[in-house]
């Protein structure tokens, strides 16, 4: 499977990975929202993204302070765990919602290396506080038992423009349930207009 990774941009840095990640979702998506209402070039992503990842911090404030940027409008972030295999490909076929972002455990890159799936392998460094950085995945179809995928780790370390990846379903599924949030997703959606009560009350 190919799709177009026009819009993704190679992370500076291992440790930029959660921010382009986030960027490469907000870019493709407003190429087909153009009234989203966020600048993905705008130097504050950065704070949405820091604490997390210098901190070990949760992905509640990411996604409350990314919501508040959407207020007034349509569009909400939705970030939840324990989905199932099919609530991510009801994601992937729903046309309002952007490209999900998972996390996946490390061993996903030991399997890699040892059945030669990807032209790059490394070991995931360790964080401040000694934080694991858990890889990030930009999932994109799951078709005949296979889950297609983009790694922007892979992107980082790769010398040439980064395929798309793919492991099997099984596997995806082992490992998107063996992380702290266990099968954990993070999504940009449209629905109805929302008003600053509207999202007081969600985060309340």
């Amino acid at each position: 499977m190919t799709v177009n990774l026009n819009h993704f941009a190679e992370p500076p840095s291992e440790r930029e990975v959660l921010r382009y990640a986030l960027k490469d979702i907000l870019t493709d998506y407003a190429e087909d929202h153009p009234a989203l209402p966020f600048d993905t070039d705008d130097p504050n992503l950065g704070t949405l993204t820091d604490h997390r990842i210098d901190f070990g911090g949760n992905y509640s404030q990411l996604v409350s302070r990314l919501d508040n940027r959407f207020n007034g409008t349509s569009f909400e972030v939705n970030s939840d765990d324990h989905l199932s295999v099919d609530h991510l490909k009801g994601i992937f076929t729903n046309p309002s919602a952007s490209y999900p972002l998972v996390e996946v455990h490390p061993e996903l890159y030991e399997y890699q290396a040892e059945n030669n799936d990807s032209a790059e392998s490394y070991i995931v460094q360790e964080g401040h506080h000694d934080e694991m950085l858990v890889p990030l995945l930009i999932p994109f179809s799951i078709e005949e038992g296979q889950v297609f995928y983009y790694d922007p780790f892979l992107d980082y370390y790769s010398n040439d423009t980064a395929p798309t990846q793919k492991i099997s379903r099984g596997l995806f599924i082992e490992l998107w349930g063996r992380c702290d949030l266990t099968s954990w997703s993070l999504w940009i959606d449209q629905g109805q207009q929302r008003t600053l009560m509207d999202v007081n009350e969600v985060q309340s």
